[in-house]
């Protein structure tokens, strides 16, 4: 994209590689069906203003290209399609009611559908206030009494205003007839309200001060307190604000880090600073973000939602359905209210375009039906159990079961532990796996043709994905695996790699691993498309690629000038970051392509595979972990110099460094909510949570040392193998899965295990818990299905 204003700089051009694009948006801007939002596979996004015409040309341009990474479901829908016809084939509806997705989750998805964007402040993602307590103590959740009503607009939460609000509406009347009746002249979603609650954070704090022509706002109507946000809400239907997504994610917007000057409010005389809290967040951002999130996922909440949502995006938004509801706005709000292209005089155009900046859009309409009640906890259950799959671990945790899976035959001499677990998860399957059916034409007596599809059976049924397995002495399995079987009642299907049965016929990354080097799950990568596997570690100091398809190293690239002791690939599967003892971390691009054919990939072509982008410094010893977001733009390695350093992943800059006690850091992890997690080890055991802005979350001294571990949303899973207290016990090996909620870090379940672990592995949906041991083999833990109340292992 090249800048063409009268006032060129070539700071505004920029270009990005079309196989980077994944997502083209149509958009509108002031109403008008004239905008594309680009959504790259770095996660950056930019919405750019066409007209309409120019719009669909460059649309049906890039529509034509065919390009590999549009593979999600808006980039399949046409432009013509509407939101409605957009959110009815994505079925995201569906996965909602069966509890597939979180309440947060399909929020930001209807926003998506329905226009909002975070790159337009009038049209920013809109989120509801979900609780009314912001004076007590302690917030009690499963009470309904904490909630606000979600069948009501927030202009009308105080049921008294209900009346004045709708003698309003009755007794208006616009002597020219331009102006429509309406309930609020105010907007929940605007540019100005965006900036209210962002004042703290740039570049919201600047457009606040152009926006108050160079000030502040005085302080008094600044947002400064929660329990004096509802408290306008109760006292006046005037104040019909929403919330943004920012109030269940970043507690970073509720302190005044930047310590602006925001004034002193009139009658107190206090001077204004961080947003005060309710007295349940016990004065921490990170806390009240947190409970908010809870509240947010809640069972109240899940099963009132589908009213607010009928309200703002459903079919309570226009016509009698918003009159009876009260949730009528000004008309300049309304998508196709106004046809600003039609308005011949200038003046008149600029003054309706100002309107509905200053007023506010509403989102683009996509139910015009109740929206359906999310199922419960338990009938999502139900539903789960009957189709044959797996239930969530975390929401079964007193009740599971562990299966013992032989990876080498029994009588294997050689015992070579499992230490790495991966199921990759873009796997490529052939036109025949995907069950393409064969063309079965018929002719009738009228001479009617059928052009219809024939499949004698449904091959994708019973092909497995791969799960794939590394072992100590660096041999590789390429098993079949299932989570679960509609026709069979298994808990899962294993299909082991034929070529591990014996010692001859394994297939081993063919580059002795460094003796003095640990091999763990760490210097283990698998590509998401299920063709390669990265391995570090080697004592040539290099960086390897095994083809799984031709089972042999295809690649073999040096750059570092020591051994590579971590390796990491991102959530894309196009960054990969490797850790060293060289002090170094290297940042490389993959340029993977699906119809890659390796039966005659060349050197040359594998060395394309891989090229380093950045090396990053500032580590004093070994690199012992790496993550990396490329959705957070963050690379997070940990050393054993006890620092913990943070880039970014674009462009290799450095952000800050951690320091948790100065002892050497083991592992990390980094969460897509924000949170990374620290191990540390020498004489004690610590666990860290920060925020990615290096707020320190929680600490805790363990009283186990931890061979692995996993950081979900709300969860940590630690491997651990000896346990002080219990070694006096006939219970030696003191092996267990140890499950803790990740915010306050305490023990919610203890697994026994009667061997000791290697590694952890989470398949999707957290469903299976694989667990590579000493003894060679793999446990699979899952939860028990309520019709069996047989095997289940004893839980503490």
């Amino acid at each position: 994209f090249f800048d063409s204003t009268p006032q060129k700089s070539y700071q505004n051009d920029f270009k990005y590689p079309l196989s980077w694009l994944q997502d083209v948006h149509a958009r509108r801007y002031n109403l008008r069906p004239s905008a594309l939002e680009f959504f790259l596979l770095n996660q950056t996004n930019f919405l750019i203003n066409f007209d309409k015409k120019l719009r669909r040309q460059i649309y049906q341009k890039i529509m034509s290209l065919k390009l590999p990474g549009m593979k999600s479901i808006y980039s399949n829908l046409s432009i013509t399609l509407s939101a409605q016809e957009i959110l009815k084939e994505s079925k995201l509806t569906e996965k909602w009611i069966a509890r597939e997705i979180s309440n947060f989750d399909y929020l930001m998805m209807l926003n998506t559908i329905a226009g909002r964007t975070f790159n337009d402040l009038n049209q920013y993602p809109i989120f509801p206030w979900i609780l009314k307590d912001y004076v007590s103590d302690v917030l009690d959740i499963t009470d309904p009494n904490v909630f606000r009503d979600f069948s009501r607009p927030i202009g009308i939460q105080n049921p008294k205003h209900i009346e004045d609000v709708r003698l309003k509406y009755d007794s208006f009347d616009d002597p020219t007839g331009l102006m429509k009746k309406f309930h609020y002249g105010t907007h929940y979603s605007n540019a100005a309200s965006v900036m209210h609650y962002l004042i703290r954070m740039e570049p919201f704090t600047t457009l606040h001060i152009q926006l108050q022509s160079g000030k502040f706002d005085i302080a008094d109507r600044q947002f400064h307190s929660f329990q004096s946000a509802w408290l306008n809400i109760m006292d006046s239907p005037n104040e019909v604000k929403e919330l943004i997504p920012e109030f269940f994610y970043l507690p970073e917007f509720l302190t005044n880090s930047n310590k602006f000057d925001l004034g002193k409010l009139q009658i107190s005389n206090h001077i204004l600073n961080d947003v005060q809290l309710p007295p349940w967040a016990h004065n921490s951002p990170e806390e009240f973000i947190h409970m908010h999130r809870l509240a947010l996922e809640s069972d109240y909440v899940s099963a009132h939602l589908h009213d607010w949502i009928d309200l703002i995006f459903g079919y309570k938004q226009t016509g009698q359905a918003a009159v009876d509801a009260t949730n009528v706005f000004m008309y300049c709000s309304y998508e196709k209210a106004v046809d600003v292209d039609a308005i011949d005089d200038p003046v008149t155009r600029e003054a309706i375009e100002g309107m509905i900046q200053n007023f506010g859009q509403i989102p683009s309409q996509l139910l015009n039906e109740p929206h359906p009640q999310r199922q419960t906890r338990e009938q999502a259950a139900f539903e789960i159990e009957s189709q044959g799959r797996a239930l969530n671990i975390f929401q079964n945790l007193t009740h599971i079961r562990a299966f013992f899976v032989e990876i080498t035959p029994a009588n294997d001499k050689l015992c070579d532990p499992i230490t790495f677990i991966s199921i990759p998860k873009n796997q490529i399957r052939s036109f025949m796996q995907q069950g393409i059916p064969d063309t079965l034409v018929t002719v009738s007596i009228s001479g009617v043709v059928g052009n219809n599809g024939w499949q004698p059976y449904d091959k994708s049924l019973s092909i497995p994905d791969t799960l794939v397995t590394v072992s100590i002495s660096g041999v590789v399995g390429n098993n079949g695996w299932q989570p679960y079987d509609k026709s069979l009642s298994n808990f899962f299907t294993f299909e082991r790699d034929p070529t591990l049965q014996t010692e001859r016929n394994r297939h081993i990354i063919a580059a002795p691993f460094s003796p003095s080097l640990e091999i763990t799950s760490r210097i283990f990568a698998v590509s998401h498309d299920a063709k390669f596997v990265f391995s570090g570690g080697h004592w040539d100091w290099s960086l390897r690629v095994y083809s799984l398809l031709k089972s042999k190293i295809i690649t073999s690239i040096i750059h570092h000038t020591d051994i590579i002791t971590c390796l990491t690939l991102d959530s894309t599967g196009y960054i990969l970051v490797t850790g060293s003892r060289d002090t170094t971390c290297v940042i490389w691009n993959l340029s993977l392509i699906d119809n890659r054919n390796l039966t005659n990939t060349n050197e040359q072509e594998s060395n394309a595979l891989l090229s380093p982008a950045v090396t990053l410094y500032g580590h004093t010893s070994e690199v012992t972990c790496v993550c990396v977001s490329i959705e957070l733009d963050l690379v997070v390695s940990g050393s054993l110099d006890g620092t913990c350093n943070i880039h970014t992943v674009e462009h290799g800059i450095y952000v800050r460094t951690l320091r948790p006690m100065g002892d050497p850091i083991i592992n990390l992890q980094l969460s897509n909510e924000r949170h990374i997690l620290v191990h540390t080890e020498k004489d004690d055991t610590y666990l860290f949570l920060y925020s990615i802005n290096g707020g320190l979350i929680r600490m805790r001294r363990l009283e186990y040392n931890v061979v692995d571990m996993i950081l979900s949303d709300q969860y940590i899973v630690l491997a651990v193998n000896h346990i002080p207290s219990l070694q006096q016990t006939k219970d030696s090996s003191a092996a267990r899965v140890v499950v803790k909620d990740m915010f306050e870090m305490k023990t919610i379940q203890t697994i026994r295990l009667r061997t000791q672990i290697n590694c952890l592995y989470f398949t999707k949906d957290f469903s299976h818990l694989l667990v590579g041991v000493k003894d060679g083999k793999l446990i699979v833990l899952t939860a028990e299905k309520k019709s069996s109340e047989k095997n289940i292992i004893k839980n503490k």
